[in-house]
């Protein structure tokens, strides 16, 4: 089916500027992606219901279950520099790992890949600052979509702080560090950052989002709700000192976590978070093999990481894009520019990752 649509000519160089960069092969490409995307999240949005986005507002532990939009004043006051480590917490306040529902040994589908719009790693360590935070002040049961909701609407503070770091030190494209985060003033954006990057669970009971995840943040159930708290890790994880939050960058601002975060952060998911030791994996052998270019690197994950032939290119796409963005906060590959051609290397710590007796990811 064919549809056609006016663009204005400064959205059409900004589309434009994007398939030059190299993540979509042409403007087709970015396009159906992006509608996809669209439908997807607004599916999920829609799934929760009309009477869950406006219901009135309670407080405390009864508050009802929301997304972004109930009026509650944000727990985390403008200015308090909620990102900072200040607090410990007590064994009560910690949830043991979700459980795995992957077989060891046995391909991970892409589909159960994180959503791919989950394209940053760096977020995943502040919401663990916000969340130890969060509940080792409140010291009382959170709602799941309360603790979304107070998280992300702080993490547009975090946005503001690293927008500055952007501006000061003047970061391009792939440098910003203030890419994924919410921007104030702006109900979508901290929507999509509470389902994506924090917690989300559907009208089953599916829980989804990258702290959830990547085991940062598990439930407490009771009398059908869910309440969100740190995991140990999560804890551990927020711990650690970071050049950003805590006020030291280096390397121009752009470096967004110490080696030992990077290190923490990479043994975590070799031994806990096998869907995305998988992924890895899977990027960066395919790296290894000569599948460099973006186009040859989704052949390649398409080949080794799916079972259903409706896989569309679009989805091998988003999903290969937010895998690799998450891996390049890490360390794990780097971005070379030739022209407008990209093409994927992996960096030494890649190297070390695919080395026998250093992880042991499901394959």
């Amino acid at each position: 089916m064919l549809r056609y649509l006016r663009i204005k000519e400064d959205l059409n160089t900004r589309l434009e500027a994007l398939v030059a960069r190299g993540d979509y092969p042409d403007f087709n490409s970015l396009a159906l992606t992006a509608l996809e995307n669209l439908v997807t999240a607004e599916e999920e949005f829609a799934a929760q219901g009309a009477a869950e986005r406006s219901a009135p507002t309670a407080t405390g532990s009864e508050a009802a279950p929301q997304r972004i939009g109930h009026s509650r004043t944000s727990f985390f006051a403008a200015g308090s520099g909620p990102w900072q480590n200040r607090f410990d917490l007590e064994e009560e306040w910690i949830v043991p790992l979700p459980p795995d529902d992957v077989e060891p040994g046995k391909l991970i589908p892409l589909e159960q890949w994180l959503f791919g719009q989950e394209n940053r790693s760096f977020p995943a360590k502040v919401n663990a600052r916000l969340l130890t935070n969060l509940v080792a002040t409140r010291r009382e049961p959170i709602e799941l979509g309360e603790a979304a909701h107070e998280i992300s609407v702080a993490a547009t503070q975090v946005f503001s702080l690293l927008h500055e770091i952007d501006l000061k030190n003047g970061h391009q494209k792939d440098d910003l560090l203030s890419t994924g985060f919410p921007q104030p003033n702006s109900e979508k954006s901290a929507s999509r950052y509470a389902n994506q990057f924090v917690a989300y669970q559907n009208t089953q009971g599916r829980l989804t989002g990258m702290m959830i995840e990547w085991k940062l943040a598990g439930v407490k159930r009771a009398k059908n709700k869910a309440y969100l708290y740190p995991t140990q890790p999560g804890v551990d994880f927020s711990a650690i000192e970071n050049p950003l939050l805590d006020g030291q960058p280096r390397d121009g601002g752009r470096e967004k976590f110490s080696e030992e975060e990077i290190a923490w952060a990479l043994q975590h998911i070799s031994n806990n978070v096998p869907i995305e030791a998988f992924a890895f994996t899977t990027i960066l052998r395919g790296i290894q093999s000569g599948a460099k270019s973006p186009d040859s690197l989704d052949d390649y994950v398409r080949a080794q990481a799916t079972e259903k032939s409706g896989i569309t290119k679009e989805f091998v796409s988003t999903q290969r894009t937010g895998a690799v963005s998450r891996m390049a906060d890490l360390n794990l590959v780097m971005r070379i520019r030739d022209g407008i051609r990209i093409f994927y290397e992996l960096t030494d710590r890649g190297n070390t990752w695919l080395q026998p007796h250093k992880h042991h990811p499901t394959t």
